[in-house]
């Protein structure tokens, strides 16, 4: 006697029908599979190509902070933290982005700019790194290492 199957009979198919509906599931699943692991793939991808554009967003975070510290501002503009005599001497455009629109506000923990292909690039920073920073700017010898850490 053989033993009875678990498989309800309207879900039992004889023959080869089966095993294809069995593989086209898999096939499905698979499919679906690769799409999600290449575009995960894809994201890390584009997430270190960004790498020096955020860099670049962060020495300008960085270097806002600073001038706060400094003149009791509570907005600074490209202008005020790039060039000769600000706390960042020069800032190169790896992609072609263009930062001189860019205004930081005092409260603001995020910058972002835009490529020239469309897409924009964003540094976050917390309340917590923010403050740092600013107690960081205000001691001589963390100064110092804030400003080499910049470029200025």
């Amino acid at each position: 006697m053989g033993r009875a199957s678990r498989i309800p009979p309207q879900f039992q198919k004889e023959g080869i029908s089966g095993y294809i509906v069995v593989l086209l599931l898999l096939a499905a699943f698979g499919y679906g599979v690769y799409h999600v692991m290449r575009a995960e793939s894809t994201g890390r991808e584009q997430t270190f190509r960004m790498g020096p554009v955020e860099a670049n967003l962060e020495s300008l975070f960085i270097a806002a902070q600073i001038h706060f510290v400094d003149t009791g501002a509570n907005e600074a503009r490209y202008g005020d933290l790039v060039g000769p005599g600000r706390p960042m001497p020069r800032v190169v455009s790896v992609y072609g982005e263009d930062y001189t629109g860019l205004r930081i506000g005092e409260g603001d923990l995020s910058l972002s700019v835009s490529l020239p292909n469309g897409p924009s690039v964003a540094y976050e920073a917390t309340a917590l790194e923010r403050d740092n920073l600013r107690a960081s700017a205000r001691d001589p010898e963390r100064r110092r290492r804030l400003l080499r850490q910049i470029g200025g």
